[in-house]
């Protein structure tokens, strides 16, 4: 409770502080409204000061997970606009903004104000300055802001064995999978020549990115990897080119991003064919093409580039 208080705090804090800063942002360091924005922020003491300066920084990663999740651009594009517009910038747009930017998981693609300026860190660097606070200091204390102690910092990977920490990936945290690889990415896991295949790399990230009649996502990443590891213990004998090759995949254990990677090198192919069996809109040919025993149209670009409707078009 203690610790839910002091998010709720700090979200609030910093939403006053982005409110005061609005119509400011490109005006000199030296105006009124950047004096009035490090003066609110001079009024509370460091502990709590670090706890709203990290509020802004959960902010910046649930824009990070809103523009990973909805795929609306490609990676190069998307680190293009951040060099021109950086997320701590758009997080000036205030907690509220975000909360529906992430309600819909459509990015925030327009901001009033072209500058390249990192306002809250300067705001917040003038405030350490004042009171001495150096970097290694002011970071250290950061990490500990709202939550003190965080559970499983040594944990590893049940497969490879790294440390990972909080980085590991299970059942409680499966639906945040779409923070960390987007539907673009996903085409890239599938084998071959197949990533080539525009009709059904297109017809995969459709899939992916339905939306129901409010506009939400409705793709179940907590159902996906349930029949992921299904399709994993059926498929123990395949040679990942590691050690622990013949590694036994539960569901129930705890794995990092690469090992979930690698894993779904190998099954995402023949998951993306259930769908597709499901969906009754395979002839049996089809099922033949598409078995993984065609090696040429997983391993010629000719091949995986031919088009086959009455598999690719199955959800449009």
């Amino acid at each position: 409770m203690a610790e839910s208080n002091c998010f709720r705090r700090a979200l609030f804090r910093f939403w006053s502080f982005c409110n005061i800063m609005r119509h400011g942002l490109e005006q000199s360091l030296e105006s009124p409204t950047w004096r009035a924005g490090v003066a609110f922020l001079h009024c509370f003491p460091s502990p709590e000061l670090h706890a709203i300066e990290r509020i802004g920084g959960f902010l910046k990663q649930v824009l990070k997970w809103v523009y990973c999740a909805a795929d609306h651009e490609t990676r190069d594009q998307y680190l293009r606009r951040l060099h021109l517009v950086p997320p701590y910038n758009l997080v000036m747009l205030g907690p509220d903004a975000i909360l529906q930017a992430y309600m819909r998981m459509e990015p925030i693609m327009h901001f009033d104000g072209s500058f390249n300026r990192s306002v809250a860190s300067i705001s917040f660097q003038r405030v350490w300055t004042k009171r001495s606070v150096d970097p290694q200091t002011r970071i250290d204390n950061l990490n500990k802001a709202i939550l003190e102690r965080v559970l499983g910092t040594s944990d590893r990977c049940h497969r490879c064995h790294n440390i990972q920490g909080i980085q590991l990936w299970g059942r409680g945290n499966w639906f945040l999978w779409s923070s960390e690889v987007s539907p673009s990415m996903f085409c890239t896991l599938l084998p071959g020549r197949l990533q080539d295949n525009r009709l059904e790399t297109r017809s995969l990230k459709k899939y992916l990115m339905a939306r129901d009649d409010c506009g939400r996502l409705t793709f179940d990443f907590n159902k996906f990897f349930e029949e992921i590891f299904e399709l994993a213990e059926r498929s123990r004998s395949v040679n990942f080119g590691h050690p622990w090759e013949n590694h036994v995949w539960n569901k129930d254990e705890w794995y990092c991003t690469s090992c979930l990677m690698d894993l779904m090198r190998e099954v995402l192919f023949k998951w993306w064919i259930r769908r597709k069996i499901k969906a009754k809109g395979m002839h049996a040919t089809d099922k033949q093409k598409y078995s993984g025993t065609c090696l040429t149209l997983r391993d010629t670009t000719t091949c995986a580039n031919r088009s086959y409707p009455s598999t690719t078009n199955v959800f449009d």
